[in-house]
C-alpha cells in the first residue's frame, strides 16, 4: 500500500484551522474554506485520499466523485480552489496534488500542473478563509498535516502503521482508540511514551504489585481483599478494560488440603458490592509454582462483560478455613490496561 492510499484524514492547517467545504451538501462549485474544528459538522472537514497519475486526488468523504480543483488559470497565484467532479475535469492535472513533507511535522500540497501550493491565505484561527493556491515555499500559510481519521478496511495491523505511513501524519483520537482497542497493553504503553496523542487519549495503564506475601487462614477462613488499603484498587472511572496481565510465584502450606486461590472481584457501588469474581490460577500448590496469565474478553469474556463504568477491580484471596492453612505470595505483579 503507497502512504496515503485510502486514508480519511481531517487536514489542519498551521493556525489550527480545518480544510472543509463551504455548503451543507458537496457539489461542482462547491468553495473550500477553512473551519473551526470544534464548531464544523466532522463530514464536510473528512477527506479521502485516492491514487492519481502523478498524485493524489482530495476527495470529499461526502462524495469521492467530487475532488480538491485548482480552479482559475496556471499563473493565477492567488486563483481559488473548489471542489469538482473528476470526470467533469478534462485537465486531470488540476485536481492532482503531491505532498511535500517539510521534515518538521507538516506538509505542503502542491497541484501537480501549476506546481503552486494550498494556502490557507489568511493568518487566521478563525472559520471562513477561503484558501488558494499561492507560490511561496517558506510561509506557515502553506503548512498543513494529516490527522487520520481512518485507515482503509482490513489493510493494517497494529505493528505496521509506523512502516505502512509516513511518522509526519497525525492519528485522530478516535483512531487511537481504535487502534488501543485491539493492541496488547504494552504495545499500547509504548506508544504513550512516544506519541503525545496516545498519551492525551488513552489512560495509562495500572500496576499493583507486592513483592512478598504471607497469611495464615482463620479457622472460618473467608474470600478477602488481598490489600486492605484502599488505594490498591483499580477504580475504572469512565474508562474501557482493555486487558489485565497477572503473574507471581506461590504456594500453600505444603501439605493437606488444597484450598488457596486468587481472584480478580468486581466492586460497585457504595455498598461495596462484589457483583462478580474470576479465579485466576486455579489451587495453590504444595510446591512453589509460576504464574502468568493475560486476560482479554476473548479467553475471559464474562469478566469484561460484567465491568461497568465507575466499577472498582480489587485482587481477592481465600485462604482456607479449619485450621493449619497458609498462603505464600512471591512477585505478585498486576497490570491493568485501558482505552
Amino acid at each position: 500500500m503507497n502512504s496515503f492510499d485510502g486514508l480519511e484524514v481531517f487536514i489542519e492547517s498551521s493556525f489550527g484551522t480545518f480544510l472543509g467545504i463551504n455548503d451543507l451538501e458537496a457539489c461542482n462549485g462547491t468553495v473550500i474554506i477553512t473551519h473551526n474544528p470544534r464548531q464544523a459538522d466532522e463530514s464536510k472537514i473528512k477527506w479521502r485520499i485516492i491514487p492519481a497519475n502523478g498524485g493524489y486526488h482530495v476527495c470529499s468523504a461526502i462524495n469521492a466523485h467530487l475532488v480538491l480543483h485548482q480552479s482559475g488559470n496556471e499563473e493565477d497565484k492567488s486563483g481559488s480552489v473548489i471542489l469538482l467532479e473528476i470526470k467533469t475535469n478534462i485537465l486531470q492535472g488540476k485536481n492532482v496534488v503531491n505532498f511535500e513533507p517539510d521534515g518538521k511535522g507538516w506538509f505542503r500540497i502542491i497541484f501537480k500542473d501549476s506546481g503552486n501550493l494550498l494556502s490557507a491565505r489568511e493568518n487566521t484561527s478563525a472559520s471562513g478563509s477561503a484558501p488558494v493556491q499561492w507560490d511561496s515555499l517558506e510561509e506557515p500559510t502553506s503548512q498543513w498535516r494529516f490527522i487520520i481519521v481512518q485507515f482503509p478496511a482490513g489493510s493494517l495491523q497494529l505493528e505496521q502503521i509506523n512502516v505502512a505511513i509516513p511518522s509526519e501524519v497525525f492519528l485522530s483520537p478516535q483512531l487511537v482508540r481504535q487502534i488501543a482497542s485491539f493492541s496488547d497493553i504494552y504495545s499500547a504503553e509504548r506508544m504513550r511514551n512516544v506519541a503525545r496523542t496516545w498519551r492525551d487519549t488513552i489512560p495509562g495503564s495500572i500496576v499493583l504489585s507486592v513483592r512478598s506475601w504471607h497469611e495464615r487462614g482463620k479457622y472460618a477462613d473467608v474470600d478477602e481483599p488481598f490489600f486492605q488499603n484502599p488505594s490498591q484498587e483499580v477504580s475504572t472511572g469512565g474508562n474501557h478494560l482493555k486487558a489485565v496481565h497477572a503473574k507471581c510465584c506461590w504456594k500453600d502450606q505444603g501439605w493437606g488440603n488444597i484450598k488457596g486461590k486468587l481472584f480478580l472481584s468486581v466492586i460497585r457501588g457504595i455498598s461495596n458490592c462484589c457483583v462478580f469474581s474470576q479465579d485466576l490460577f486455579g489451587d495453590a500448590g504444595h510446591s512453589w509454582r509460576e504464574e502468568n496469565l493475560y486476560l482479554t474478553k476473548t479467553n475471559f469474556p464474562m469478566l469484561f462483560q460484567v465491568i461497568q463504568e465507575g466499577d472498582r477491580i480489587q485482587i481477592w484471596r481465600h485462604v482456607g478455613g479449619g485450621g493449619g492453612h497458609e498462603l505464600f505470595v512471591e512477585q505478585l505483579f498486576f497490570l491493568f490496561g485501558f482505552y
